[in-house]
């Protein structure tokens, strides 16, 4: 998929198949029925906890920028970019 068929008003949840764990500031996750896990970073785990309930890219990124010291332009791209990723690995699915 690409970041071009994002906009900042799709919106996306957690994949409830995946096990989260807090480690060491960084965030393991397990999917079971896919036999693989992830691993990402504060800020991805920051994104994780906000799609607890469905949120748009906008949102997101208001989040990301709210915690971080991170100008908007470079949020979005890094934010579509880890949405991207997160939806092919079936982490995270449209809302």
């Amino acid at each position: 998929m690409s970041t071009n068929t994002l906009d900042m008003s799709s919106k996306f949840i957690r994949n409830l198949d995946l096990v989260a764990v807090p480690m060491d500031g960084d965030l393991v996750m397990m999917s079971i029925s896919q036999g693989s896990y992830y691993g990402v970073n504060p800020v991805g785990s920051v994104i994780w906890e906000a799609l607890q309930t469905p949120q748009t890219l906008e949102q997101l990124c208001q989040v990301v920028v709210k915690e971080f010291a991170v100008d908007a332009d470079t949020c979005v791209k890094d934010v579509q970019t880890f949405v991207t990723q997160m939806l092919d690995a079936k982490v995270v699915q449209f809302a």
